[in-house]
């Protein structure tokens, strides 16, 4: 079942983020950063996709606007799904809303940064028709290193 994500979703949203390696860190600052996120709705969506109780997957998706472009889209943050529960057709469930939340509020598209390395995910993403359109490098310069 898709359902938005709380704040009560935070335990598993970081242990997703753990075990898919979508990033590292603490529960804490988990807490924090969904709670300051849910306060947002007009700039960010959050769906899960839960089974028996248990959150298996989340999609985190934020509001990019350019002044070099005309066009408003979602850029898709955060994809996990449970290893064990790959392959199910929840990504493209979870995707999939995504983009029905982005046509209803009038957006022109999804954008989703992927790491080069990530060879099944960009398989996943052009199976969904998905285009790949740059190669790109990201720089990130952090002034308050988190430990």
């Amino acid at each position: 079942m898709i359902r938005h994500l709380t704040i009560e979703d935070a335990a598993s949203v970081h242990y997703l983020n753990t075990i898919t390696e979508m990033g590292s860190a603490d529960l804490e600052a988990t807490v924090s950063t969904l709670s300051r996120i849910l306060k947002q709705p007009d700039q960010h969506v959050l769906f899960g996709f839960e089974e028996n109780g248990q959150l298996i997957g989340y999609i985190h998706a934020q509001l990019y606007e350019m002044l070099y472009s005309p066009n408003v889209l979602f850029n898709v943050i955060a994809l996990a799904i449970d290893e064990t529960h790959q392959g199910k057709g929840i990504g493209k469930q979870l995707l999939h809303v995504v983009e029905q939340e982005a046509m209803v509020l009038g957006m022109n598209g999804i954008r989703i940064n992927s790491g080069n390395n990530r060879e099944k995910a960009h398989a996943f993403y052009e199976k969904l028709g998905y285009v790949s359109n740059r190669d790109q490098k990201r720089y990130v310069k952090l002034f308050i290193p988190v430990h």
